[in-house]
């Protein structure tokens, strides 16, 4: 085999590790969740085509799926819900089963729920549980406005960037609670000292 045949068939897999690398790099330097996204994005879009990149959260108070991120150069799209059930959503359904989803005719599919993405116009897509080695978080979800838009070559690669990003997700999360419980105890804290002070000024 030539050399340039060769090259020309191994590019493909090359693009895709050093877009891995590159996953890697934004998840180490990136603490906040929309920053994250956003240069997740920007990183990815040179090799994986998407209309829309969401993250949708699991809500176990409310019992749902949350929209938590969404990134999309259709300025149409940002009008999608908030929040979606878990049974009878795509989200729903990969984070239940933690098994990746891949559509790649929406219009001819009928075993799945794709009423939503029916609606704003997406001909394909797929989906990634995203779960740290503590709990589930949500899915991870990739919309194109085209059909078969993702084949199943592609659903190893963009696994492991949600595993990726479900490790920067929990971080996330955890920081965000971190930083609640801190405001919470700095503000009975002064609470607190004003009671005292208050109650010294009357004695």
């Amino acid at each position: 085999m030539e050399v340039e045949a060769y090259l020309s068939q191994t590019d493909p897999i090359l693009e895709q590790y050093q877009g891995l690398l590159a996953v890697t790099e934004v998840i180490a330097t990136q603490r906040d969740l929309s920053s994250l996204f956003h240069d997740l994005a920007m990183r990815l879009s040179p090799i994986v085509q998407f209309d829309l990149l969401a993250l949708l959260l699991y809500d176990p108070a409310k019992n749902l799926m949350r929209l938590r991120l969404l990134e999309t150069p259709e300025s149409s799209l940002t009008s999608l819900p908030d929040e979606y059930p878990v049974e009878g959503s795509l989200a729903g359904q990969v984070w239940k089963t933690q098994k990746p989803l891949l559509i790649t005719d929406a219009m001819a599919e009928s075993n799945l729920p794709v009423e939503t993405i029916r609606r704003f116009g997406f001909k394909s897509c797929c989906a990634f549980p995203l779960t740290s080695s503590s709990r589930r978080l949500g899915a991870m979800f990739f919309g194109s406005l085209h059909p078969a838009g993702y084949a199943e070559t592609d659903l190893a690669f963009l696994d492991q960037v949600a595993k990726q990003v479900a490790v920067a997700v929990d971080n996330a999360l955890n920081s965000e609670q971190l930083a609640r419980e801190r405001d919470r105890s700095q503000l009975l804290l002064e609470v607190n000292n004003a009671m005292v002070a208050h109650a010294i000024c009357e004695n």
